[in-house]
């Protein structure tokens, strides 16, 4: 596996505004949503951004940090997990498995290790679910997918980890799912996290990037001059992509637990309900159809530590 020690790969500075303001993800995004609690995303004043400048900066397309450190296996044909560690020397080992579902949740995932002293280890690759022993068969049969996985599966049992954080994206998975995570479970996993999976928008939104995006990014390119609230759009649905998977694996084993997080980017309560603002506390969440920004992530820090708090994964909050 191949040691990084956190220092050595800090998160790149995040684009300042034309007027030098800085994007804070402790003070912007999800910070304008907290109700009483980390636990409890309510609305607030500064939610709901009509206008001005919004990060990531005209960056629709931006990747995860850790893509350019060589930490994510990008190229389909490869199947040799590369297995980066973040910060070796950490009390706790958690590893991070999946494909960029799993991975777009890195800011928040590298922050809250940082705060619990975690050594992460990351095997994530690209369109590549981890459901080892279960073929990948959609939309194309995916071989290297399946010798990534039993790779890495492999791995997992030489190597115990006492955490892992995942999303999937096959809704069908549940069962299959079940019977991998008990037995890493019976072989020493103490607690595995299915984080929510970024269901995406409706069809109708439009075809490959968002609506929400490009309508964003368009107002970005035209001096932040145009109305974000005509951008607004329509949430999928909580059980698309693989969140009914991680349900049902929720339901069937104490040791996983399932982190919903979509009433944090499309609150209840806000004035566009049941439509998602498409700019919140001036941060846009979706860099495409089916990815959330970095920015986004990096603000969902504090909903995240506290969820994984709440259910004991983690021995502190934010």
């Amino acid at each position: 596996m191949t040691a990084i020690a956190v220092g050595a790969l800090a998160m790149s500075a995040w684009p300042a505004s034309a007027q030098d303001e800085e994007f804070d993800p402790f003070t912007h995004g999800t910070n304008t949503v907290r109700g009483d609690s980390w636990l409890d995303p309510q609305t607030g004043p500064d939610t709901q951004t009509p206008t001005g400048i919004s990060w990531p900066l005209s960056e629709v397309n931006e990747d995860p940090d850790y893509y350019d450190w060589g930490c994510h296996v990008t190229a389909q044909a490869d199947s040799t997990p590369i297995g980066c560690v973040i910060n070796p020397e950490g009390s706790t080992d958690v590893v991070v498995l999946g494909s960029s579902y799993a991975g777009q949740w890195m800011p928040a995932i590298l922050e809250i290790a940082d705060r619990e002293d975690w050594a992460v280890t990351i095997h994530t690759k690209t369109w590549c679910d981890f459901q080892p022993g279960r073929a990948i068969t959609n939309p194309s049969p995916y071989p290297e997918c399946d010798r990534f996985n039993t790779k890495v599966l492999e791995l997992l049992r030489q190597d115990v980890p006492d955490i892992i954080l995942t999303s999937h994206y096959d809704p069908s998975a549940g069962p299959h799912l079940t019977r991998v995570y008990r037995d890493l479970i019976a072989r020493g996993v103490e607690d595995v996290v299915g984080i929510w999976n970024s269901s995406g928008t409706f069809a109708e939104e439009g075809p490959g990037l968002t609506k929400a995006a490009w309508c964003v990014r368009d107002i970005q390119f035209d001096d932040y001059t145009g109305d974000y609230t005509t951008c607004h759009y329509g949430k999928g649905s909580e059980t698309d992509q693989g969140n009914r998977a991680m349900q049902l694996v929720d339901t069937g084993l104490d040791d996983f637990h399932y982190v919903p997080l979509q009433d944090w980017m499309c609150p209840p309560d806000s004035t566009v309900a049941p439509r998602c603002p498409a700019v919140i506390g001036r941060v846009v969440p979706w860099r495409n159809g089916a990815h959330l920004t970095n920015e986004w992530t990096h603000s969902m820090t504090n909903p995240l530590h506290a969820a994984l708090h709440q259910d004991g994964v983690t021995e502190t909050g934010p």
